[in-house]
């Protein structure tokens, strides 16, 4: 208890759906978060969004997002997180990923795909080459 009134206790874990940001849906048990998987509530950017910095690993660096509350029938356009003090006190957040729906990008290894001749891909076929004069052919009718 402090001078204040008693000790406030800190808010039970809520999922959240993270697009850069994400918002409280509702309680979920708190299981332990992945190693140093840490976020900080900034503050408000709305009446239901907050903007947050974290950190998903100790090494990986500070990324800036915003976290709202996830809402029936739209999709999930990042991850859903849920979010928990690990001190009653403390303005860290444990952040445990739940589903991440960030699009996976892979890098094309050129020189697996290349082509049996020189120069731009060749996108013509006869039937192009049929109808192109069908079409555009000087002189002669149909």
């Amino acid at each position: 208890m402090s001078e204040d009134g008693p000790a406030k206790e800190a808010p039970p874990a809520a999922e959240i759906a993270v697009t850069g940001g994400a918002e409280v849906v509702g309680p979920v048990e708190h299981e332990a978060p992945a190693p140093r998987d840490r976020a900080v509530v900034l503050g408000p950017v709305d009446d239901k969004s907050f903007a947050i910095l974290r950190q998903r690993a100790e090494d990986a660096p500070i990324e800036a997002g915003v976290v709202r509350p996830m809402r029936e029938g739209e999709p999930i356009h990042g991850e859903l997180v849920s979010l928990s003090r690990p001190e009653a006190s403390s303005p860290i957040l444990d952040v445990k990923v739940h589903y991440d729906g960030r699009p996976k990008v892979r890098a094309m290894d050129t020189a697996s795909v290349a082509l049996p001749h020189k120069g731009p891909a060749r996108v013509t076929s006869e039937a192009f080459r049929d109808g192109w004069d069908a079409v555009f052919r000087r002189g002669e009718p149909n």
